[in-house]
């Protein structure tokens, strides 16, 4: 409320400006002449006493200037000075204005990337079926990554989750288009919808035996679906390249669908069968790799 008076007594101050002139200048004459009866008063003659309440009163302008701007808002042209005065404060040492500028936009950046990161994980609740029962499961590595190897043990051996998925960053080349674009996306293992509790908005999810070697399908993203594919509706079961592969187009995700929540930007999910080649050195079957991370 008391913001919105503020508000009011400045719209009010431009409507009554003139009046509100004139009662100032009629306030300051009143104060200088009392100050002159009482300089008189101590022998001072008529011109010294004067002077010495002007003295004393101060700046009658800048106090005017202070009280027009207190009670309505900014002429342009007072708002062109301020400008003015501003771009030369700034040219006077433009290196360390310069520095300062960027420290401040580094500053913001840092800080909107974290609060939107912090929004979308921990205050926002997760856009998905009963998120207070999503676990996430650490190795005891300082990143808490996982191999794939360790993966296949621990869904082997569970016996305490309904599902346990994996999943990792990927990036692929669209070709086969109008212009190759490169895409960001996850290798995820086959259960990641039912465990998220998402359907896809055409088509389906992934199968158990999507994840063996060979096997190449993806989801698309809806962004994804509506900028390459015109949103055709008859996408699902086509396949396209991607890196040189050939992809199978499974189903097209909701709108609203992000997996992680922090990558918003993924246009595919395609399975782990991407990293298994069916040999012994498959990305699959080292112990050594640990860049998955497991929900």
């Amino acid at each position: 409320m008391g913001k919105l008076r503020m508000l009011w007594s400045r719209v009010k101050g431009q409507t009554t400006q003139v009046r509100e002139d004139e009662a100032f200048d009629e306030e300051v004459r009143e104060h200088i002449a009392l100050l002159e009866q009482r300089y008189r008063s101590q022998g001072m003659s008529a011109r010294e006493a004067t002077q010495a309440a002007r003295r004393q009163f101060g700046n009658v302008t800048a106090l005017k200037e202070r009280q027009r701007a207190q009670r309505g808002f900014l002429s342009p042209a007072e708002w062109g000075r301020d400008v003015r005065f501003g771009m030369r404060m700034l040219a006077k040492r433009p290196a360390l204005n310069a520095a300062m500028v960027l420290a401040l936009a580094l500053g913001i950046g840092a800080n909107t990337t974290v609060f939107s990161i912090v929004d979308a994980v921990l205050l926002r609740p997760l856009p998905y079926a009963h998120p207070e029962r999503l676990v996430e499961i650490q190795s005891g590595l300082e990143n808490g990554n996982v191999c794939y190897p360790d993966f296949f043990d621990w869904r082997v051996q569970n016996h305490s989750f309904e599902h346990l998925v994996s999943y990792h960053d990927t990036s692929l080349t669209l070709t086969g288009v109008q212009r190759a674009v490169h895409l960001d996306g996850e290798v995820v293992s086959w259960d990641l919808l039912p465990l998220l509790g998402v359907n896809p908005e055409m088509g389906q999810g992934f199968r158990p035996g999507e994840e063996k070697s060979g096997t190449r399908v993806l989801l698309l993203s809806h962004a994804l679906w509506v900028s390459q594919f015109g949103s055709d509706r008859s996408i699902v079961g086509r396949t396209i390249h991607l890196s040189g592969e050939v992809y199978t187009i499974a189903g097209v995700m909701p709108a609203i669908f992000r997996f992680p929540v922090d990558a918003p930007k993924n246009s595919f999910w395609t399975t782990l069968a991407v990293d298994n080649d069916g040999t012994a050195k498959a990305q699959t079957a080292n112990r050594g790799d640990h860049e998955m991370s497991v929900i």
